[in-house]
């Protein structure tokens, strides 16, 4: 707006400081305190806004800790139980095969405690999935308690997602094997070579990708925003759960091409 002078500048710029102020009361986001200083542009306290400039020259500061953002409880509700026991869960489940995974490859504790590699590695891939379906099942119950969301409910694209993590997780089971799926490098049960056959020739984590494609399929069925935030807390998780799974993983198979040369 060109600066402009005189009587008529001024009571121009009053009428837009009025015309800003009813504009900003009619957002969503409600700002409950407004402060006109004089005749020059309001602000919102207290420190942390945005500057403008305004037509007289003078700043006009929003200050966003002032806005009423209970508009995002319509949609999701992070102080909900069954939310933050999920995060929990999610959480918690990569972190635990690899921490039991890890003491097993340096003390074999689980191999002594059950007398057999096979078994120890098998009693652990059970507890792995019982505590997927644990975690799996308060997911189901955070998307019956967070509000629906109809712009992002599309069971169409929902099945779609769902169907093409399916056939990651099933197909990268079917390629790796039991013993290869759950662990079984950290008991000792090393592969003779890489798996490059589908779906690895595709994603190199196959089983994470189509896990967290399974979350975000049926947060999408559901319609629910807590739900793709999960589901987005999933791929996150086991992306931090790659940075040590994989080179753990490569140093083991690095030990024993070294220990083979060494024959």
């Amino acid at each position: 707006m060109v600066l402009q002078k005189g009587v008529k500048g001024q009571q121009l710029c009053r009428k837009t400081h009025t015309r800003i102020r009813s504009a900003l009361l009619q957002q969503p986001l409600y700002f409950h305190q407004i402060v006109f200083h004089g005749d020059h542009p309001f602000s919102l306290q207290p420190t942390l806004d945005v500057d403008f400039k305004d037509c007289c020259g003078a700043g006009l500061r929003l200050d966003w800790t002032q806005a009423d953002m209970s508009f995002i409880t319509d949609y999701l509700r992070l102080n909900d139980p069954n939310f933050l026991i999920t995060v929990v869960l999610i959480m918690f489940s990569p972190t635990y095969w690899n921490l039991v995974a890890r003491s097993e490859y340096r003390s074999h504790w689980v191999t002594h405690l059950f007398r057999s590699a096979r078994v120890g590695c098998s009693v652990l891939a059970v507890s792995i999935m019982l505590l997927g379906l644990h975690r799996d099942w308060w997911f189901k119950q955070t998307l019956y308690s967070q509000p629906k969301v109809s712009a992002i409910q599309s069971p169409v694209l929902g099945y779609a997602v769902i169907a093409i993590g399916a056939l990651l997780v099933l197909s990268s089971f079917w390629a790796l094997g039991w013993y290869g799926t759950f662990l079984g490098d950290y008991f000792g049960m090393l592969m003779d070579e890489p798996v490059t056959s589908f779906p690895f020739n595709l994603v190199s984590d196959p089983m994470y990708v189509g896990t967290t494609m399974n979350f975000a399929g049926v947060a999408l069925l559901e319609g629910s925003l807590a739900g793709l935030v999960l589901a987005a807390l999933v791929g996150l998780c086991y992306k931090v759960a790659l940075l040590f799974e994989g080179p753990f993983t490569e140093e083991i198979y690095r030990k024993r091409d070294a220990d083979k040369r060494k024959v």
